[in-house]
């Protein structure tokens, strides 16, 4: 008779509870499925997809619009360190069928610019100090349009964002204020959902 594996619960760092289909790297062999692995480093779970590594904060199994979802943060964010972009972005484009995973097109993203001249709109935040190039001028413009980026001006990256961005314009708008880069770079180190 086969022998029957019971897969005892798995739990690294903040994420107390890694469900099925998802499994650590040193699971018992048919514990989770292989595409769903994820390593435990200096008590941090960590997701190796494409050529980037995440962090990542929680894992839900189901959620209104699909499976589940995960909240990852690409491990080159550094709350606190405006200067600090991701190592690896991940766009709704990077995905094919053949990654369990995907980025639902509803969340916010934020484009970052480097401009020959000075760019004079609203959209364009400063994001000077934290990231210069020299002789550019450097902004992030939310959810841009191609009709709203600049002739002189050329992307640098795109970077896909929780919700969080959203709340944090909300209340900016509820005190009267602005959003500035320092908010933006705060709500990028909060990660974003990635769904299965």
């Amino acid at each position: 008779m086969p022998r029957t594996i019971t897969c005892a619960p798995s739990a690294c760092g903040e994420v107390g509870n890694i469900p099925s289909p998802f499994r650590l790297k040193d699971n018992l062999k048919g514990c989770g499925d292989s595409s769903f692995e994820l390593a435990c480093e200096d008590n941090c779970t960590v997701l190796s997809l494409l050529d980037g590594r995440y962090h990542v904060k929680s894992i839900n199994i189901w959620s209104f619009w699909y499976n589940g979802g995960m909240e990852v943060i690409d491990l080159g964010l550094q709350k606190g360190n405006c200067s600090c972009l991701p190592l690896h972005p991940l766009m709704p484009s990077n995905f094919s069928e053949e990654y369990p995973f995907f980025i639902a097109p509803i969340y916010p993203m934020v484009t970052m610019m480097s401009c020959s001249k000075p760019v004079r709109s609203p959209l364009y935040i400063n994001v000077e100090p934290c990231i210069t190039l020299n002789g550019y001028y450097s902004y992030a413009v939310i959810n841009a349009s191609a009709s709203e980026i600049e002739e002189f001006c050329t992307i640098t990256t795109s970077i896909v964002t929780g919700n969080y961005l959203l709340y944090k314009i909300e209340a900016l708008f509820g005190e009267n204020r602005k959003i500035s880069y320092n908010d933006i770079h705060d709500t990028l180190a909060n990660g974003f959902n990635l769904s299965y």
